[in-house]
């Protein structure tokens, strides 16, 4: 019988819908209770997050226009518009994770194109901080939510970049990081591979919950560099092996997608906030290639082969900060130049992403 890894929320919902007839042929892991269908949606998150006592942004989930646009009239500004459904948004929008506003009128207008397009959607504060204060805990917990294997890791770069997916990640020693997330995940008896994603907040010193991702995600892969291997835990705990949780791992250990890290690094140059010296120190010492593995070097070859014609097409040689889905980078050259943002409420925030 096999193991099964849903790698992306549409399958893992697949593998909830069809589990009775999965489990003749394979081995997976699904928590036991709530409704399945909820788990990957973030009010359901945010909700469990409420009662286990995790800080979370403040946000709303506006039901109409009418509470859309009383919405706008009070919130503070920049502030996001984020998919309650992160797996049915992209499934509209492509690559662009949520949308960044700057205005009522921004807000009204992103909100209703989402709504008409049938999405539920999110209105949530912006935390201001730049792409390397964001935190993940990885970890495999077993049938009773018992965490088996975990560590924390620790974006430094994204792409896209601001509201994007890591493209440079490094294992961290963070104990609150680690306690918030072992307490989302054992309050939920959560069972199966996940992670939970954290940015710090420097207005009240916190970390704030930003998503629980209910399966393995791309850089699930620095849990294998650094010792962790959640994946490996999960496989045996399925094969029904008894062993003990894993208490240690190696910190420092840095996983990069470099495809994404060149296009990414272009435009965190192209604002001011990396030199090329600085993003080559970055790449020094343990790293390792998410592609590259000496005993099966095809992924990166064929890996290698995609850089090649993307950069011959001019994709990665004509790369420019421009616009990154809906928010504006010039807004974010003149945050990081200047200093500050300028909120509606006319309060500062420090600059951010």
């Amino acid at each position: 019988m096999g193991v099964l890894f849903p790698a992306a929320d549409a399958h893992w919902l697949f593998v909830a819908r069809h589990r009775e007839i999965l489990s003749r042929y394979f081995r997976f892991a699904l928590p036991a209770d709530g409704d399945l269908e909820a788990w990957p949606g973030k009010p359901f998150q945010y909700a469990a997050a409420a009662r286990a006592g995790i800080p979370t942004p403040l946000t709303f989930s506006p039901q109409s226009r009418e509470q859309l646009e009383a919405l706008a009239g009070r919130m503070q500004y920049p502030c996001l518009v984020k998919p309650a459904f992160s797996h049915k948004w992209l499934a509209v929008y492509k690559d662009r994770k949520l949308t960044f506003v700057e205005s009522p009128e921004e807000l009204v207008a992103g909100g209703l194109d989402a709504m008409d397009k049938g999405l539920e959607i999110l209105v949530q504060e912006y935390i201001p901080g730049r792409d390397d204060q964001i935190y993940t805990f990885q970890a495999y917990a077993n049938a009773e939510g018992r965490v088996l294997a975990s560590s924390v890791r620790r974006k430094l770069r994204q792409y896209p970049p601001h509201f994007g997916s890591g493209s440079i990640a490094v294992s961290v020693r963070e104990p609150r990081v680690e306690e918030l997330g072992r307490c989302l995940m054992e309050s939920l008896r959560f069972h199966g591979i996940g992670s939970v994603e954290f940015k710090w907040d420097s207005r009240d010193g916190e970390f704030k919950l930003m998503e629980l991702n209910v399966r393995p995600g791309l850089m699930t892969a620095v849990s294998l560099a650094d010792g962790s291997d959640v994946v490996w835990a999960a496989y045996r705990d399925l094969c029904g092996e008894q062993h003990e949780p894993l208490r240690s791992y190696h910190i420092g250990v840095k996983l990069v997608f470099f495809e994404n890290d060149i296009k990414a690094f272009r435009h965190y140059r192209e604002i001011g906030e990396l030199t090329w010296v600085d993003w080559v120190r970055s790449l020094l010492g343990r790293t390792q290639d998410l592609h590259l593995a000496w005993d099966d070097s095809v992924p990166f070859l064929i890996w290698l082969r995609r850089v090649l014609r993307n950069f011959a097409t001019g994709l990665l040689r004509h790369f420019r900060a421009g616009r990154q889905g809906e928010w504006s980078a010039g807004t974010f050259v003149r945050s990081h130049r200047g200093g500050s943002w300028r909120c509606g409420s006319g309060s500062d925030h420090s600059a951010g992403e």
